[in-house]
């Protein structure tokens, strides 16, 4: 279960860096728009409950 985790939390790092990457570059071309934001928000509290997940998991098995 743990290795599961990891590799979904890796999958979401990700995402998050290469949305990141976009938002960057969207934000350098003044092209950013309303609601561009919100993916990145959405792949952040899902990383944030993974890992808490993860660390719940990690400590019930030890």
């Amino acid at each position: 279960m743990l290795a599961a985790l990891d590799r979904t939390i890796a999958s979401l790092e990700a995402d998050l860096a290469a949305e990141q990457s976009a938002i960057d570059a969207a934000v350098a071309a003044r092209q950013i728009g309303a609601g561009y934001w919100q993916r990145r928000h959405d792949l952040v509290r899902r990383l944030r409950i993974v890992r808490a997940l993860r660390e719940a998991v990690a400590e019930a098995v030890q």
